[in-house]
């Protein structure tokens, strides 16, 4: 199976991934319209490790969502529509979006280094999209720990290790991961479309922790159920696609089939409307003339 490169912009890290399939795409709509944000994540999260070699869960949220809204582009079509200040529909390439969004992350400091006695800390960006405590958002942000030139992943700790290490730890680091935390917070703001008064646009960007990377994923992986059921009855009923065919077809890919259908549908009608007309005297005018 071909494979899509795409370079992580905070981890610097190359991910390769596979076809997002109708199998993927009606998961994630069913996801969107229950409307729970961390049920979401997971299903974004069991998608990307389907489609990549890699744990979702460990991968920092900035890189997964960046990731997801390249995946978006490639599979569902790069160009958006959006209401600008005046209520008119604005058209956007989400590939303009995604490097806005990668050149923002560059002029960020996304890490920093807290040294406790021997070890040393590594802190940054969360690997959740979507913060649900306080607690969680301190187990989110410690990265990796460094002992003796010897690194360990946090996530390579079960949930009681990482809690068991973040009670041990002294009130002064606590601080500082706080600290870390609230810099973030207040001055990582990702921009993924500047504001232009040409055209009515305010300006779109997101934040790290206030949930809005999940909120604008919805809205771009978001589609009515019953767009994919019709995609799905006009392959498998009118065109004869197997069932298990048409979920792991592409949906661009079921929508160029669909297209094409109905093209040739409406060459035949032409053709047969045209037959009709040459073989009926009367359609040429009194007599026959």
């Amino acid at each position: 199976m071909y494979k899509t490169s795409y370079k992580l912009p905070v981890s610097q890290q190359i991910v390769k991934y596979g076809d997002f399939t109708n199998t993927h795409l009606f998961d994630v709509i069913k996801y969107v319209i229950n409307d729970d944000p961390v049920e979401l994540e997971q299903c974004f999260d069991d998608v990307l490790s389907d489609m990549t070699d890699v744990d979702a869960s460990s991968i920092i949220g900035v890189d997964k969502f960046c990731l997801l809204l390249n995946i978006r582009s490639m599979f569902l079509g790069d160009q958006i529509e959006i209401k600008n200040t005046s209520g008119d529909s604005v058209k956007l390439k989400l590939y303009t979006l995604n490097s806005n969004m990668e050149t923002s992350i560059s002029q960020h400091t996304t890490s920093t280094n807290i040294v406790v006695g021997d070890l040393s800390i590594q802190v940054g960006l969360p690997r959740a999209l979507t913060i649900t405590s306080d607690d969680q958002l301190i187990s989110q942000c410690i990265q990796q720990i460094t002992h003796n030139n010897n690194h360990t992943k946090f996530t390579d700790f079960n949930e009681a290790q990482q809690q068991a290490f973040i009670e041990s730890l002294p009130a002064d680091t606590m601080q500082q991961i706080t600290n870390y935390i609230k810099h973030v917070d207040q001055n990582v703001d990702l921009c993924l479309l500047a504001s232009n008064t040409s055209i009515g646009i305010e300006g779109l960007s997101v934040k790290v922790y206030d949930g809005s990377m999940t909120q604008t994923l919805k809205s771009l992986y978001s589609d009515d159920l019953m767009n994919f059921y019709e995609m799905q009855f006009n392959l498998i009923t009118k065109m004869r696609v197997s069932y298990e065919h048409f979920m792991k077809m592409t949906p661009n890919e079921s929508k160029i089939f669909v297209g094409l259908y109905n093209k040739d549908i409406k060459k035949q009608e032409e053709a047969m409307n045209k037959q009709q007309q040459q073989n009926n005297p009367h359609s040429r005018g009194v007599g026959g003339i």
